[in-house]
């Protein structure tokens, strides 16, 4: 990940806050989240190029991979 430099035992972030000033951070564990939206570009650049097209996952909108995989199924039974 960018940013992020490992010390000997334990995480050092360096991040830059909203007013542009770095800040130090010390952390036993650091966890990502960050916010998720659906990439369509791809599903958008294939439509109409095969007979045969099935939009599923996080391409639709983000959710978790269950459903992912549910729509993968129903994709597939429907060809």
């Amino acid at each position: 990940m960018p940013g992020v430099k490992y010390g000997k035992s334990r995480p050092k972030v360096y991040l830059t806050d909203q007013d542009g000033k770095d800040v130090f951070l010390e952390a036993d564990n650091i966890i990502l989240a960050t916010g998720s939206t659906a990439n369509k570009v791809l599903g958008e650049a294939l439509k109409g190029k095969f007979l045969e097209f099935a939009e599923i996952g996080d391409c639709v909108e983000p959710r978790r991979i269950r459903e992912a995989i549910e729509e993968g199924i129903w994709a597939a039974v429907m060809i």
